[in-house]
């Protein structure tokens, strides 16, 4: 009821607008729902795997090798993620952008918002996956608030690329946000949120 059109927030009517038709887009869409249920029933998956590893640490070299795989293996699944879903939200759009870019709403704060939400969206479900699964380490107290700040940077690195990447490859003519994020456009950027991997 909170995200109703009919009830009126009282603070930035058409920021409002925006935010509750791009809720109800994505909640009336029987993919989007099953695709973020299979995403979090991965992301499950992946933090009880790691932590029913039993790792067993002889040189501070295994420890930092170790740190580093989970690291790039939560962030490889948290790129896929994001990928999926933050890639195809400027072509989902559709046909009626231009009612949006008639709207008294500047199309840089329209990409701001959509920058923070998809943040706010993907944070936290990072955060939790890497600090589930960095525990499963000897040692892992020392390694806590780094792992935790990597990922927060990580994370705002992929869903800047993949915004901007999404509205520069955007196909407004394509309704499937599936077919969007696998297109040429995702690949490349895929590729490029692989580096960012790499260099974090």
């Amino acid at each position: 009821a909170f995200m109703e059109f009919g009830r009126f927030w009282g603070y930035r009517p058409h920021l409002e607008a925006v935010l509750k038709r791009d809720f109800w887009l994505f909640m009336r869409d029987p993919m989007q729902r099953l695709h973020t249920l299979i995403m979090l029933f991965l992301a499950c998956a992946v933090v009880v795997s790691i932590r029913s590893m039993d790792v067993v640490i002889h040189e501070p070299a295994s420890l930092v090798l170790s740190f580093v795989i989970v690291f790039v293996f939560v962030g490889f699944l948290v790129s896929s993620i994001i990928l999926r879903f933050v890639f195809p939200t400027v072509s989902l759009e559709g046909d009626t952008f231009w009612a949006v870019r008639t709207a008294p709403i500047t199309l840089s704060r329209l990409y701001w918002m959509k920058f923070v939400v998809a943040l706010a969206a993907i944070l936290l479900p990072a955060e939790l996956m890497i600090l589930l699964s960095v525990p499963a380490m000897p040692g892992y107290s020392s390694l806590l608030l780094l792992a935790a700040t990597g990922m927060a940077g990580l994370v705002v690195a992929l869903v800047s690329l993949n915004l901007g990447s999404g509205a520069y490859y955007a196909t407004l003519n394509e309704k499937n946000p599936v077919k969007v994020a696998s297109s040429q456009g995702a690949s490349v950027t895929f590729l490029g949120s692989l580096v960012i991997l790499l260099v974090v």
